[in-house]
This record gives C-alpha cells, sequence and structure tokens, in this order.
C-alpha cells in the first residue's frame, strides 16, 4: 500500500486540465499561460490539455468569445469559462448548435458532469445543494417514482427534454424511463414558466445535454454497503458521435431489488444532430408501511430518437417517443396491467430578421396515445403556432402563440424577458412573465377505480401567470443569484384523497404561488463552497374553499443544502448537508411530515495523467436521520459507497 501511495504522490508534478463554457462544452484552441505568461499548453478539441504543474500553481486561461480566467487551477483540473459578450457585437449563430433553454430563460442553473456523477451516485436529493426553487423525492422500492417539483408547483408541470427533445410521458408528465444522470455532459433546470418554449413545462423544464463527441473516454464503477452496484462509461466514435451506457443493480432503503440500463447516443454535424436514447428497468415495489406488503414488480421500458436539421433558412426538427410499463402482484391482490404509450412530433422554424431585431416563426406538431389493459386505447392529437421577437437592445426577448388539440380546446400562451447587464457584464437583473397552461395527463384522466384511487374525466386543463425579478453577480472567485416570483394557477390539478380514502385528481380553483430562491459558488483555492436555498408558499387561494389559505400538500415553505471542499495535491474532502421543512399530506393542513436534514461526506485521491485515475469513499446520511419523502417511505438510510473513476486524453 505504501508503494502505491508512494507511486501517485510523484504524479503531481503534473496535472490535466479541461477547459469548459459554462454550459460544460469543450473550449478548443483555449491557451493556458503560467503566473509569468509562459505559454503552457493549448486545449484540443476536447478541451483536454496536459501541464506540467502543481496543485495550486498560478495559470491564466483565455479563449475566443470567453472571458479571461486567471486562479489556481482546480483539484478537479475543470476551468469552466464564461462567454465574454463585449467581445464581438455580432451574433454569429453557429449551424447545428441551436440555442438551450438557459439561452431564454435566465433563472437556470446547470450541472456538470461531476456533478451529475454526484447525482447519480448519491440520488436526486443531491440537487438540493445546488439548484434553489425544487423540491425532489425518490420513493416506491427498486423501480421508484422520481419526481422534481419546481417552484411549489405539481411535479408533472416540469418538462423533461433530452437535447431539446420531450421525455416526458403522455401518461403522468414524468420521464417514462429511469434515466441515469451519469450519461450526459451536463444538465440544466431551468425555473418557472417555460410552456412558450419547445416542449417546455408550466413550472419548469429539465434539459440534459449529451456530452461533446470529442470528450475523453471515462469509465465509471460504485459499489455501495447495501449492495447496489453501477457501471457506466462513454466514449466519442471519431470526432462525430459519442455512446454512453450505464447498468446498475438498486437496493432499495425497504430492500426490494431491482435493475437498471440505459444506452445514449448522440451524434453533431454541421449543420445536423441526432441522438437516441434506450432505457430499462424492473424491480420490487414498496408500498408505504401503513399498508400490507405486497410481492409487486414493475418494469419500465423507453426508447426516443430525434432529428434536427438546419440546412437552409428553415430548421426542422423531428421525434419520437414510445414506453412500455408492465405491474405484477399477487398479493395482498391479484394484478396485471401491461401499459404502452408512445408519441409522435414534428416541427419547423423560421427565423427572419427585420429592424435589426431577429423574428422567428415556430410550428409543431404532436400525436400522444396510450394503449392499456386498465384505461383502454386513447389519444390526442395538437398543433402549436408561436412568433418570438428577439432586440439585443434593450434585452428584450417575446413570444406569443396559440397551442390547439383536438378535443379538448385552444390554449393561448406568451413569455416576455427583459434583460439588462451592469457592471462591466458581471451583473445582470431580468424580469420576466409568462402566461401558461398544461392539459390533463392520461393518468388523471382515465386511471382505472382500484381500492386506491382512480381518475376524473372531467378535468380541465390548468392554466397560470407567472411574474419574476431576478439578478445574478458573476466573477472569476464566485457566483451569486437569486430571484423573486410570484404566480396565480387557475384549476390545479392535485391528487387528494375522497370518499372511501380512495385518491382522486380535481380542479383546485385557484393556487398563488410566491417565493424567493438563491445560490451561491465560492471559490476560494483550495477551498471550495456552494449552496441553494428557497422559501416558497403554495396556498390554495379560492375563496369558497373550506381549505382556503392552506398550504398544498408536499410543499415544504423551506428547502435546500450545501456543502464545501477542500483540497491539498491529489486528496480532496467534501461536506455536504439538505433538507426540507415540514410538508403537509393533506389539504386541510392537519397532518404533516416533520422536517429533516441530512449530512454526508466524501474524500477522493486521484492519480496518473492518461487516463487520470480518481477513488472516492463517501458517506451519505452521516447520522442516519430518520426521514419520510412521501407519507409512509423512508428515505435513504445511512450508506456507504466506494467509487471508482477513469478518464482518458480526448481525441
Amino acid at each position: 500500500m505504501s508503494d502505491f501511495l508512494l507511486m501517485m504522490l510523484m504524479l503531481v508534478s503534473s496535472m490535466t486540465a479541461r477547459i469548459v463554457d459554462e454550459d460544460g462544452l469543450p473550449v478548443p484552441g483555449a491557451s493556458i499561460f503560467d503566473a509569468d505568461g509562459i505559454l503552457l499548453g493549448i486545449a484540443g478539441s476536447s478541451g483536454v490539455c496536459l501541464l506540467d504543474v502543481c496543485q495550486g500553481d498560478t495559470v491564466s486561461v483565455s479563449g475566443v468569445g470567453q472571458t479571461p480566467w486567471e486562479g489556481a487551477l482546480p483539484p478537479d483540473g475543470i476551468i469552466r469559462l464564461s462567454p465574454d459578450p463585449s467581445a464581438c457585437s455580432v451574433v454569429i449563430t453557429v449551424p447545428g448548435r441551436r440555442p438551450g433553454v438557459r439561452d431564454r430563460v435566465p433563472a437556470t442553473s446547470t450541472l456538470g458532469p461531476e456533478e451529475l456523477r454526484e447525482v447519480s451516485g448519491g440520488g436526486i436529493s443531491g440537487l438540493l445543494e445546488t439548484v434553489p426553487g425544487i423540491m425532489v423525492r425518490q420513493y416506491g422500492g427498486a423501480s421508484p417514482v422520481v419526481s422534481i417539483s419546481v417552484r411549489g408547483a405539481d411535479p408533472s408541470q416540469t418538462a423533461w427534454l433530452v437535447d431539446g427533445h420531450s421525455l416526458s410521458s403522455a401518461s403522468d408528465g414524468s420521464p417514462a424511463g429511469l434515466l441515469d444522470p451519469i450519461l450526459f455532459g451536463s444538465m440544466q433546470f431551468s425555473r418557472g414558466g417555460t410552456t412558450a418554449i419547445p416542449g417546455g413545462g408550466m413550472s419548469g423544464t429539465v434539459d440534459l445535454i449529451p456530452e461533446d463527441a470529442s470528450a475523453p473516454p471515462t469509465l465509471d464503477l460504485l459499489a455501495e454497503d447495501s449492495g447496489g452496484r453501477r457501471a457506466a462509461s462513454g466514449f466519442g466514435i471519431g470526432g462525430i458521435a459519442r455512446i454512453s451506457a450505464s447498468t446498475a443493480r438498486i437496493v432499495s432503503e425497504q430492500g426490494s431489488t431491482g435493475t437498471s440500463s440505459s444506452l445514449l447516443f448522440s451524434s453533431r454535424f454541421p449543420s445536423i444532430s441526432a441522438g437516441a436514447l434506450f432505457s430499462s428497468s424492473e424491480g420490487g415495489v414498496d408500498p408505504p408501511d401503513w399498508s400490507p406488503g405486497t410481492d409487486a414488480e414493475r418494469s419500465r421500458t423507453s426508447a426516443d430518437l430525434w432529428l434536427r436539421g438546419d440546412p437552409g433558412p428553415i430548421e426542422a426538427r423531428a421525434g419520437i417517443h414510445a414506453g412500455r410499463m408492465l405491474y405484477h402482484s399477487s398479493y395482498p391482490e391479484s394484478a396485471d396491467d401491461s401499459h404502452g404509450e408512445g408519441r409522435a412530433e414534428a416541427g419547423a422554424a423560421l427565423p427572419t430578421r427585420w429592424g435589426g431585431a431577429d423574428i422567428q416563426l415556430d410550428a409543431n406538431s404532436q400525436l400522444e396515445w396510450i394503449s392499456s389493459t386498465s384505461a383502454g386505447d386513447r389519444s390526442r392529437s395538437s398543433g402549436k403556432l408561436s412568433v418570438t421577437f428577439s432586440a439585443p437592445w434593450p434585452g428584450l426577448n417575446a413570444v406569443a402563440g396559440l397551442d390547439a388539440c383536438k378535443g379538448c380546446g385552444t390554449q393561448p400562451f406568451g413569455r416576455l424577458v427583459e434583460s439588462v447587464s451592469l457592471l462591466d457584464q458581471t451583473l445582470e437583473i431580468s424580469i420576466q412573465a409568462s402566461r401558461n397552461f398544461r392539459r390533463p395527463t392520461f393518468n388523471d384522466l382515465y386511471w382505472p377505480h382500484d381500492d386506491y384511487a382512480e381518475g376524473n374525466p372531467g378535468l380541465g386543463p390548468e392554466e397560470g401567470l407567472e411574474g419574476e425579478l431576478a439578478a445574478s453577480l458573476r466573477t472569476q472567485e464566485f457566483d451569486v443569484w437569486c430571484s423573486a416570483f410570484a404566480g396565480r394557477t387557475w384549476d390545479l390539478i392535485v391528487w387528494l384523497p375522497g370518499q372511501g380514502g380512495i385518491w382522486r385528481p380535481v380542479n383546485v380553483s385557484k393556487v398563488a404561488r410566491r417565493g424567493l430562491e438563491a445560490g451561491l459558488r465560492m471559490e476560494l483555492l483550495p477551498v471550495s463552497l456552494w449552496a441553494s436555498g428557497s422559501a416558497i408558499l403554495t396556498l390554495d387561494d379560492d375563496g369558497g374553499s373550506i381549505d382556503e389559505g392552506c398550504i398544498l400538500p408536499y410543499r415544504p415553505v423551506l428547502a435546500g443544502g450545501g456543502g464545501a471542499s477542500v483540497a491539498s495535491g491529489r486528496l480532496a474532502l467534501s461536506l455536504d448537508a439538505s433538507g426540507a421543512g415540514r410538508r403537509f399530506i393533506n389539504a386541510s393542513n392537519t397532518i404533516s411530515l416533520p422536517a429533516y436534514m441530512t449530512a454526508g461526506a466524501a474524500v477522493s485521491l486521484s492519480a496518473g495523467r492518461d487516463p487520470t485515475v480518481v477513488v472516492t469513499a463517501s458517506c451519505s446520511n452521516i447520522f442516519d436521520v430518520y426521514h419520510e419523502e412521501s407519507n409512509g417511505y423512508p428515505g435513504r438510510g445511512r450508506t456507504f459507497r466506494l467509487e471508482l473513476a477513469m478518464e482518458g486524453a480526448g481525441r
């Protein structure tokens, strides 16, 4: 063992740097200099460069279109550059690189590869530390329910995209498969109404961005003391495509087991991009602890294909989604359910310029369907038309449009954003307003009557207005962002217990949402700090309701977390904590789950330069705090993990 440690300590005289932009994409050609201005190297096509420096040495980095960076080389070698708006007064549209949701929504948080690896291993509760304004839950066994609520809204109002293609299921609004975050290069959380954005959600959008084809090959192995396992890998093909795969054995808190596998293929050419995502999972279903035990099992599979091209003046896009769920139990009751669902969509956009402003006409159509042994065969088609107006000065972006659905009416939508940059582009202030909607899912409408729940065919669409004032301050040492928002929703769809304890979705006439959210990142090397938090009220605002003024179920007023890390040479230590306040589980606010806070720690040792090898030992919920993420479903107890991550040089 001592010889092994000595060998790794001998490697600290050289480190691998990876230069990326704020979205986690490589910045090829970036130049790296030492403190005396001597050129140390130039980043390759994957943004990677081998440097003969020691941990803590000061370097400076410059890249075309990016703000120069200077400081001590981070422990993980990743240097994230910010765009330099003053570098050029001409906006150049690069073919094949569509604007992401982040480009249109100021209140967006981006997680890079390292953060996604941590979320993959430790669970989605880690998102509370870095993404303000959200509440996350994962429960229900080895084939779990995963939900993310944005700004106090229902999880079904959160849209899921991969590279702009919608993953949201027509059945319940969530992804049809169990996706491993480690497959992707970055994950963007956009908060606020985004119905006006193709594929966007009523309360927010999660956009999964595939890793660039030129990024280094990776291998990641993880083991838990509970018996859980995970293996993941990714590699580029010829600099134009990338394949990432993940497979895992899952052990739930209540002891049920299952498996999950995902495969992602993505490619990008000068004027076209395409991708495919496949996922499969199966495992035991855990009942809440207040109900009888069960031998139920659930399996889910999904497939998504998408294509986008802009060879001429028109940008065209198309995508298809298919998913299948099988459910079987023999105790406490016999049940066999087969459920298939899918969606096909196509769209086109025509951009033009008029008087110094950008104008874009956008059209989109889609067909959704389900085929279920319990809910029957259902389908619906819809079409959307919109126009977008953008003016560089005074930073205005406006969208307005109509969405028409056969048999379920027409809904207007719109979005207005005004952004102003101050203090030499380091301070940005924005104000935005939006009009949003969401139609009921097929589960909301047609869930068959059983001992626990039933659907409601009489549901109407949700409609709402939301406004926001946000500010962000970004320097080389820290990022601080905060926002205040207020919204009103009409006919919000909420599942509530009714006669005989049967849960049924209903339209709550009026709901008011308002809150504050804030986040912080600081690099005071060798120490890094991060935190996020929110204070949100989601109230029944219907004057005729007996529950007027009550907080809607599962909407904590307070939620968030934070952490810190310190690095010395190849050794890094981190501590983190996250939690949520009291959560009511009924509409009258008479029963609640208590507040909770959990803490974690990790120690990492890195070695090598090609490949770079990082060994991490971690523990989540160190104090084994008992907490419930949903009524009757205990959250994860103390869990030890050992992880080996390898990253080779890019090509």
